[in-house]
């Protein structure tokens, strides 16, 4: 199956989903797209069936963006084709985190919907934590929102230390609307969230949202990594995995994209 001739159809599904979205929400996605950079940036069908899947949300906030030139020049590309699907948007591309295993972060939102503030590397946390959060402060309907993109070090590397840092958020942003996303290598249940989720609920439990490589006995999901975090106050209308690898014949041909699920939540 052409991921093309899927693009084409699932960006018609996409738009019978955006009819049926309540506008009153903020809506997010978060995708680590594994290595998104020159040889996705290569592929028109790979791109386009990207578009496809996030352009329905109000805010995307991508993981696993290359550090080299093809890595902003993708999240360019996936910007102009989210353009011409009838709403303009814009991005914001975070520099090199500081730490081991560099990569970039980036953000894409939708102007009509959501205002970028400010943004940024969270420097209270680069010396903590190797690839380390980039913040986005979103206006949507003149509130606030403190967004913080984040992608953990990998299981082998203890990715609980780090996630215990992530607590540290509400003493550096005392009051504020707050919502920690993306892969966290690692499961909400762990005690590494006790800290942060002293203020913050996740909004995914126990769904799996990473690959296996091949199909075990019908199971396809491996790892229960990727969530949102979203601070008191803050009431969550909707929050689920979006089974992408569904498009696809297997899981060879939908690991191309990415072996991640993407994950999407919708706020009050």
């Amino acid at each position: 199956m052409k991921i093309l001739k899927l693009s084409i159809l699932f960006c018609f599904i996409s738009l019978l989903g955006y009819s049926q979205t309540d506008t009153s929400y903020l809506n997010i996605i978060s995708w680590n797209i594994q290595n998104i950079g020159k040889s996705k940036l290569s592929s028109d069908s790979i791109m386009n069936y990207i578009c496809s899947k996030v352009k329905i949300y109000d805010i995307v906030a991508v993981q696993e963006v290359s550090t080299s030139e093809g890595g902003a020049q993708a999240i360019a590309k996936l910007d102009d084709l989210l353009d011409r699907t009838g709403s303009s948007w814009d991005y914001i591309v975070s520099d090199q985190t500081t730490g081991d295993g560099t990569e970039r972060y980036a953000y894409l939102y939708k102007k009509s919907r959501v205002k970028l503030k400010e943004s940024g590397l969270e420097k209270s946390l680069q010396d903590k934590i190797n690839r380390e959060p980039f913040k986005g402060v979103f206006i949507f309907k003149n509130n606030e929102y403190y967004l913080f993109n984040e992608h953990l070090v990998p299981t082998d590397k203890n990715p609980a230390l780090e996630a215990a840092q992530l607590g540290t958020l509400k003493n550096t942003y005392k009051g504020k609307k707050i919502i920690v996303m993306g892969d966290m290598n690692l499961s909400q249940s762990d005690t590494g969230f006790d800290n942060l989720k002293k203020w913050a609920k996740p909004t995914l439990i126990g769904k799996k949202t990473s690959l296996k490589m091949k199909e075990d006995n019908g199971e396809k999901l491996n790892m229960e990594y990727d969530n949102f975090f979203i601070s008191s106050g803050l009431k969550l209308k909707k929050s689920d995995v979006i089974l992408f690898f569904e498009d696809f014949k297997d899981l060879k041909s939908a690991r191309k994209i990415s072996d991640h699920c993407p994950i999407y939540c919708i706020i009050k």
